[in-house]
């Protein structure tokens, strides 16, 4: 997964980091969310994730945040 994180960073650098800005990314698992949730946070990039291993009330609580753009990114799986 290395590879392919260095590659989400130079995407998400090269994104405006207006307060407009939203950004969605989509992973196949929780585990893979929270990772590139961390990642991304510990870069500097605010970021949260959702996924159905969480608590409804906390997914809900990552949605308001990313909407109303406290954490302008979300990582997510289908949930």
């Amino acid at each position: 997964m290395p590879g392919r994180m260095d590659g989400l960073l130079d995407t998400v650098r090269g994104l405006p980091r207006d307060s407009g800005t939203r950004i969605v990314i989509l992973v196949r698992s929780a585990k893979e969310a929270d990772i590139v949730a961390t990642f991304l946070s510990g870069m500097g990039y605010p970021t949260t994730s959702m996924h159905g291993d969480r608590q409804h009330s906390l997914r809900e609580e990552a949605f308001n945040d990313f909407k109303s753009g406290r954490f302008p990114i979300i990582t997510s799986t289908e949930i």
